[in-house]
C-alpha cells in the first residue's frame, strides 16, 4: 500500500532495484526473450483482440532499460536458470507498479504547474507517452516513410547523413519483422535436432530430473523445449549479414539502419524512464558479436520519421512536409469519395483590401457541402508528448490555428464575412453550386489522441475560444482507415454532423477518433436521450475497433481466418438509395443521404415497405399515393415525405410533389424536409427530389 505523502521517486527506485536483484542471476537476452515472448513475440494474428490483449509493449522497453544499465549482456550465473513464472510473475507485477507510479508523478507534477482542461489534456499526453507505440499500423508508417521522403533530392540527402535513405531503412526494418518468427521456428526444430546434445547439456546444469522420469526420448523433448524456451532471447536476434540478405539491401546500407537505430550496453543514465524513452527511440539492443535484439516490434519503424526529420531539419523540408500532408490528405479523401470540386491551397483575403488572412489546405465540395481541410504535419517536441507545457505550444499552432483558419473559410463559404476565397494563381475561387453546410478537418502527422476525443473540455480556453466552431482533429493514420471504410459522401458528412453534436453533448470519452467512428458504424453517435447521460455524470468507451483490427490483419494478409469490412448496418434498400444519391447528385443530395442516415432503422424499413405498397396501389388504382413520416421529437423536428403517380404524370411529377412539401409546411410549420417523388414502374429509387434545409 502506498503511503500518502510517499516520495515516488524513491518508490520507484526500490522497485527498479528489486528487478535488478531478481534479473541479476539472468543473461539478459534470455530474460528479454521471455518478457517479448509474453508480450508480443506470439500473438497469434488470427486470435488478436485489442479489447481483451494483455499484453504490453511498456513492459518489455522497461525490462530492457533496467538491463542494459548492465556492462554486458551476462548474468551472475554462468548458466541461465531455467525461467518460469516463479521469476516472470513478480517481475511483471513490479513493472507494472514502476510504470503506474511514474503514471503518477507526472501527473502530480502537471497539476503543480496547471489546472483545468490544459492540465486534463497534459495529464493524459503524459501517461499516453508512457503506453503508446505510434499512432496507427505499421506499414501505414512504411508508407508515409517511401512518399514523404521519396523524393529524389532528399533521399539522396539522406544517404549523405545517414548512409540509406527512407526505402533502405523500411526494407530493412520490414525484414527484421520477417526474421523473428523464422528464427523461433528454427530455435524449436534445431532444440530436436541439431542442437539437442547442447540443449540436454544445459538441462544437466539447471533442471532435476527423477529417475525413470518417463520414456527417455519424451524426457529428452521435453528438456529440449524447456532449453528452447529458455533461449527464446537469442532467436529474437539478428546480425547484419542476415538482415541484408532479407532486406536485399547491401551490407553497408543494412549496417547503417542497424547503427542509426541501436544501443549497447553500459547505459550511466539513472533515470530508467529516460533509458525507456532512448531505447524507444534506438529500439535495436546491441548484443555483441554484431547481433541485435529487438526489443518491440514497429519501434524500429516508427523511430525512422524522427531520424530522417533531424537529418533534413530546415525550413526547407518543414514546407515540403506540410505540402506533402495537405496534398495527401486531400487525395486520400477525393479517392474514397469523389468530390464535385477538389482544390488546394485556397486563399483567405479580406475583401476591397486585398489583405491576406490564411489559406485552406485543402477545400472539397460535395454538392452544397463543404469540407475544409487543414493539415499539421509539426512534430511534437518529446517534452510535448510527455505532457509538458510545450504540448499547449504544440496545440496552439496546430488545432487553434487550424480551428481559426477553418472558421475564417466558413464564414466565407457561407457569405457571412467580408472575406474573398482565391486560387493560388489569385484568380477568385467560383464554386459550381452555392455551400449552404461546412465542416472543418485538421490532420496531423503526431498524434493527438490525448485531447482529440475530447476536444469539447477546451471549448472556451485560449485554445479553443467560444466563437470558433471545434473541428475534428484526427491523424493522418485514422483518417486513412476511414477512407477505407467510407461508403458515401453523405456518409462522411452524417458523422461529421454527430461528432460535432457529441462536442455539444460533452461528458464522453474515448482513446481515439477510430473508436467514435467505429461506434457510429455500429450503433450512431446518439446520446441525447440517454438515460446514464443525464446531468453531469462523465462516460467512457473503451476500445471499439476490434472488428476494424480483425479486418486491417486479414486486408493485409497476416490474417489466416476472414474478417468482413466493418460497414454500417443498413439495409439493401438504404444503400441501393444512397448509391443513387451518390450516382445522380440532384440538387439536396448530401442532406437528402444525411437524413436518411439520421433516422433509425425501423424508420427507414417503414419508409421503404410504405414506398413499395404505394407503388402497388398507383399501378392497380391508377390514382397518386403520398405519405409521410414526421420526426417531431428530434432537434430539429424534421419531416420525409414521398410521392409516387402513374407513369403518365411524369411531365407535373415535380408540381405534385412540391405541392405536397408545402401542404404539409403549412401543417406542420417550417422545418428540414426531404421529399421523393416516384413514378410507378420507374427502376430508379426516385425521380425527383426536394429538400429543404436551412443552412448550417
Amino acid at each position: 500500500m502506498l503511503q500518502t505523502g510517499a516520495d515516488l521517486t524513491a518508490e520507484i527506485n526500490e522497485r527498479v532495484r528489486e528487478l535488478e536483484r531478481i534479473f541479476a542471476p539472468y543473461d539478459a537476452i534470455h530474460m528479454l526473450g521471455q518478457f517479448a515472448g509474453s508480450e508480443w513475440a506470439f500473438r497469434r494474428p488470427d486470435e488478436y483482440v485489442e479489447s481483451e490483449d494483455v499484453g504490453a509493449a511498456y513492459v518489455v522497453e522497461t525490462v530492457a532499460a533496467v538491463l542494459v544499465r548492465r556492462l554486458s549482456r551476462d548474468g551472475e550465473q554462468r548458466v541461465t536458470p531455467f525461467i518460469d513464472a516463479r521469476v516472470l510473475k513478480p517481475s511483471r507485477e513490479l513493472v507494472h507498479e514502476v510504470i503506474a507510479l511514474e503514471g503518477l508523478g507526472r501527473g502530480q507534477r502537471v497539476d503543480a504547474t496547471s489546472g483545468g482542461a490544459l492540465g486534463a489534456a497534459r495529464r493524459r499526453a503524459a501517461i499516453q507517452h508512457l503506453m503508446l507505440r505510434g499512432p496507427g499500423w505499421p506499414y501505414q508508417e512504411n508508407e508515409v516513410l517511401t512518399d514523404l521522403f521519396g523524393r529524389h533530392d532528399l533521399a539522396q540527402r539522406l544517404r549523405e547523413v545517414l548512409g540509406f535513405d527512407a526505402t533502405d531503412a523500411v526494407a530493412c526494418v520490414e525484414a527484421v519483422a520477417r526474421l523473428v518468427p523464422l528464427h523461433i521456428g528454427q530455435l524449436m526444430d534445431d532444440a530436436r535436432g541439431t542442437r539437442l546434445p547442447e540443449a540436454l547439456t544445459w538441462a544437466s546444469e539447471v533442471v532435476s530430473v527423477r529417475e525413470g522420469a518417463g520414456p527417455p526420448a519424451v524426457r529428452d523433448i521435453a528438456l529440449a523445449s524447456l532449453w528452447a524456451l529458455t533461449h527464446l532471447g537469442d532467436a529474437l536476434c539478428f546480425t547484419v549479414d542476415e538482415l541484408s540478405g532479407a532486406a536485399a539491401v547491401p551490407a553497408d546500407v543494412a549496417a547503417a539502419v542497424v547503427a542509426a537505430l541501436a544501443i549497447p550496453f553500459g547505459q550511466t543514465e539513472a533515470d530508467v524512464f529516460k533509458v525507456a524513452e532512448a531505447i524507444r527511440a534506438r529500439p535495436y539492443l546491441d548484443i555483441g558479436d554484431g547481433a541485435y535484439f529487438p526489443t518491440v516490434p514497429g519501434n524500429d519503424t516508427w523511430a525512422l520519421r524522427a531520424l530522417f526529420e533531424a537529418a533534413l531539419a530546415g525550413e526547407a523540408y518543414s514546407r515540403h512536409r506540410g505540402r506533402w500532408l495537405e496534398r495527401k490528405t486531400g487525395e486520400r479523401l477525393a479517392a474514397a469519395l469523389s468530390p464535385d470540386e477538389l482544390h488546394f491551397g485556397v486563399r483567405l483575403v479580406r475583401a476591397g483590401s486585398g489583405e491576406r488572412l490564411g489559406e485552406v489546405d485543402a477545400l472539397l465540395r460535395y454538392g452544397d457541402t463543404a469540407i475544409v481541410v487543414e493539415a499539421k504535419g509539426a512534430a511534437q517536441r518529446l517534452s510535448a508528448r510527455r505532457g509538458g507545457e510545450a504540448l499547449i505550444d504544440h496545440l496552439e499552432t496546430t488545432v487553434k490555428k487550424a480551428s481559426e483558419q477553418a472558421a475564417l473559410a466558413q464564414g466565407a463559404l457561407r457569405g457571412e464575412a467580408a472575406i474573398e476565397l482565391t486560387l493560388s494563381t489569385g484568380a477568385p475561387l467560383t464554386l459550381g453550386e452555392q455551400v449552404r453546410e461546412v465542416h472543418a478537418i485538421v490532420v496531423t502527422l503526431d498524434d493527438l489522441s490525448a485531447v482529440a476525443p475530447v476536444l469539447w473540455e477546451l471549448a472556451g480556453t485560449t485554445l479553443l475560444p467560444t466563437e470558433v466552431t471545434i473541428p475534428w482533429v484526427v491523424t493522418w493514420y485514422q483518417l486513412d482507415h476511414v477512407c477505407d471504410l467510407l461508403q458515401w459522401p453523405a456518409q462522411l458528412v452524417h458523422f461529421l454532423r454527430r461528432r460535432s453534436r457529441m462536442n455539444d453533448i460533452g461528458r464522453l470519452h474515448a482513446v481515439d477518433e477510430l473508436d467514435w467512428f467505429m461506434l457510429y458504424l455500429n450503433q450512431g453517435l446518439y446520446f441525447e436521450e440517454d438515460e446514464h447521460l443525464r446531468g453531469n455524470q462523465q462516460v467512457r468507451y473503451l476500445s471499439q475497433t476490434d472488428e476494424l483490427d480483425a479486418w486491417v490483419l486479414w486486408n493485409r494478409g497476416i490474417r489466416t481466418t476472414p474478417a468482413p469490412k466493418p460497414r454500417q448496418g443498413l439495409d439493401a434498400e438504404t444503400e441501393r438509395l444512397l448509391d443513387y444519391l451518390t450516382e445522380v447528385r440532384p440538387p439536396g443530395w448530401i442532406p437528402a443521404g444525411c437524413t436518411v442516415l439520421e433516422i433509425s432503422g425501423d424508420a427507414r424499413e417503414q419508409l421503404h415497405a410504405q414506398v413499395n405498397e404505394a407503388r402497388q396501389r398507383v399501378a392497380t388504382r391508377g390514382s397518386v399515393q403520398r405519405g409521410t413520416l414526421g420526426f417531431g421529437e428530434a432537434t430539429p423536428p424534421f419531416m420525409i415525405l414521398w410521392l409516387v403517380a402513374p407513369d403518365e404524370a411524369r411531365p407535373y411529377l415535380q408540381s405534385l410533389l412540391r405541392a405536397l412539401l408545402d401542404e404539409r409546411l403549412d401543417e406542420h410549420g417550417l422545418q428540414p424536409a426531404v421529399a421523393f417523388g416516384l413514378l410507378a414502374s420507374s427502376p430508379r429509387p426516385f425521380d425527383v427530389l426536394l429538400v429543404l434545409e436551412p443552412p448550417r
